[in-house]
């Protein structure tokens, strides 16, 4: 295709109708400026941007206020879990995932200067408390068969 010289004027070229998505790729980071990106769809991918309604469900869905047992729906389906209880809590974490899950990471944030007590199967009971710092957490991983902790 030859575009020839003055056959795009301003006129023609209506950038407030051109859609994003008629551009490459970005090769650099975009400056915004300040100003927001809106009607963000729910994400369906890790690479995903995700919406605050999203953002907000997920860690409404997360937070713990009572002593819990973990299920595996929610341990595969989160990541993080916050602890915000007023008195001490304790969470128990079975050995109720699956060979396919091998390779898991939870983390549990204690975040009101409580103690909050892990009950891991086959290992016992850890404590986090957030008295000293801001937050504290602790990782587990699964390795097919029981949880590993890890900081």
């Amino acid at each position: 295709m030859t575009i020839t010289d003055g056959a795009i004027t301003d006129s023609k070229l209506d950038k407030s109708n051109i859609p994003i998505s008629g551009f490459a790729s970005a090769t650099t980071s975009i400056d915004l400026g300040g100003f927001a990106i809106s009607n963000v769809a729910t994400p369906t991918t890790e690479s995903d941007a995700a919406n605050k309604g999203y953002v907000d469900l997920v860690v409404d869905s997360t937070l713990i206020t009572a002593d819990k047992t973990m299920t595996p729906n929610e341990l595969r389906l989160y990541n993080i879990f916050y602890v915000n209880a007023v008195n001490s809590t304790v969470i128990t974490l079975n050995n109720v995932l699956s060979s396919s899950d091998k390779g898991r990471i939870v983390r549990f944030i204690e975040t009101n200067n409580a103690t909050t007590e892990i009950d891991v199967q086959g290992i016992g009971d850890i404590r986090i408390n957030s008295t000293t710092e801001t937050y504290d957490s602790i990782n587990f991983l699964w390795d097919g068969t029981q949880w590993h902790p890890f900081r």
